[in-house]
């Protein structure tokens, strides 16, 4: 029997839904937001972990992965260009040895650090350094003070690291007086002897 009596409301159906408010909507809204804004923070905290990780074993992967018969040949004359910053000449020595250095822009995911400016590249006749990215302006300014026996090009592309099989960095090359290669650098695990002649 059903009830008519006046004020009574009328049955609701088992789908239906309260009417939500303006400020429940609102506040809803508020949640998603939040919740959405959490979610960024976690994506972008992982993201700059695994990023961090990966940077730190980058030369145990290039160790992983090098392949040593893409090196250039020994014995055979290694010229990658004709002069580098500031015009300073990027052809071997004729009096003496000549470091080739490949050198890269990430500083973190290097084996080592490398610096032109440090005393005990004295020792060889000439250094010249293929430095793997763009140089910004400020650090030009800078390897404009380098000493008379260092020489730096900007490998801007990355053809000569890659012509270099540098895969980490920095890496070392030995240079005779007419250009030939004559010793690299095997393995980033170690320095190759013709630098620790020089330490």
């Amino acid at each position: 029997m059903y009830n008519y009596c006046y004020g009574a409301q009328e049955p609701r159906s088992p789908g239906a839904q309260e009417p939500i408010s303006a400020s429940a909507q609102a506040e809803t809204e508020s949640l998603r937001w939040l919740l959405a804004c959490l979610l960024l923070l976690i994506a972008v905290s992982l993201v700059a972990l695994v990023s961090r990780d990966a940077c730190r074993s980058a030369p145990n992967l290039a160790s992983r992965f090098f392949d040593e018969r893409l090196d250039p040949k020994l014995d055979q004359p290694l010229m990658i260009a004709e002069t580098g910053l500031h015009g300073r000449s990027l052809k071997p020595s004729e009096k003496g040895s000549t470091l080739l250095v490949a050198a890269g822009s990430c500083g973190s995911c290097s084996s080592s650090k490398f610096d032109p400016f440090a005393k005990k590249w004295h020792a060889f006749e000439k250094v010249i350094v293929v430095y793997n990215g763009e140089i910004s302006q400020e650090d030009r300014a800078k390897l404009a003070n380098l000493p008379k026996n260092v020489a730096v090009l900007e490998d801007r592309d990355g053809r000569i690291t890659v012509k270099l099989n540098a895969l980490w960095s920095p890496r070392f090359f030995l240079l005779d007086r007419a250009g030939n290669l004559i010793a690299k650098q095997r393995s980033n695990d170690e320095l190759p002897a013709f630098l620790e002649v020089q330490e």
